[in-house]
């Protein structure tokens, strides 16, 4: 079977949308016809995951408060990992929390951002992560790497 071809008349048929949408049959789907009830494989969740890692360490390092984290492996990662779950906009909320983090401050970032609502709604997360800016240790280590 000529696998290009086959790939050509699908995708000219059913079309390709970025976002989610419901077909005529009332199905949530995606991409090229994708039905969202029929889930993913772990190899597609696995890729997807992936995708929104980079992207979240990409946006990350366009961010002020960056210079601020990267040379610390736990402290940069709690911060991409922030931005992979809230999103560049969410974490740009914490204005106070980001101005302490460009000046140094990680016990009193770490403060900011564990007195939110973000907090409150991740709970353990938040936690964690602001331990690691704290630190710069992740959460099993005793020591610091400061």
């Amino acid at each position: 079977m000529n696998l290009d071809l086959l790939d050509a008349s699908i995708k000219t048929h059913e079309g390709k949308r970025n976002t989610p949408y419901v077909d005529s049959k009332g199905n949530l789907t995606i991409g090229y016809g994708h039905n969202l009830k029929e889930g993913l494989d772990d190899p597609s969740i696995d890729f997807i995951y992936v995708q929104d890692r980079n992207f979240a360490i990409t946006t990350a390092q366009g961010e002020s408060w960056w210079n601020a984290v990267s040379g610390f492996d736990a402290r940069a990662r709690a911060m991409v990992e922030m931005v992979f779950n809230m999103g560049v906009s969410g974490v740009r909320t914490f204005r106070n929390a980001t101005s302490l983090l460009c000046a140094g401050d990680f016990n009193g970032a770490a403060d900011a951002f564990l007195d939110s609502e973000w907090a409150r709604e991740v709970g353990d997360r938040a936690t964690v992560l602001a331990g690691m800016i704290r630190t710069d240790a992740d959460p099993s280590s005793t020591t610091s790497t400061t």
